[in-house]
């Protein structure tokens, strides 16, 4: 909204860069999920015990400060707060 407003032509520009990064992902993914089986790769396995291991563990803090995330942003608001401060506004 703030570069329509300035330079429309740029907002027009990279909605369509946009859109036509959405379209091909989706193709991308259609074609990797359900189109041929591609002789150059080898055909996956499952996730072993030291992998999901490995998942958990990077899935846990995730889950946990996307709802607690003022476990995280409490430590951070005294100096974010004094950096504020410290600046005059321009």
């Amino acid at each position: 909204m703030g570069i329509g407003k300035q330079n429309p032509l740029i907002s027009v520009l990279g909605a369509r860069g946009i859109f036509f990064y959405a379209c091909y992902s989706i193709f991308l993914y259609n074609r990797i999920s359900y189109g041929n089986i591609s002789p150059y790769l080898p055909p996956l396995k499952d996730l072993n015990r030291r992998e999901y291991f490995l998942l958990v563990t990077l899935l846990l803090p995730i889950v946990i400060f996307g709802i607690l995330p003022n476990i995280l942003l409490d430590s951070l608001h005294m100096s974010t707060t004094a950096l504020i401060y410290e600046f005059p506004p321009l």
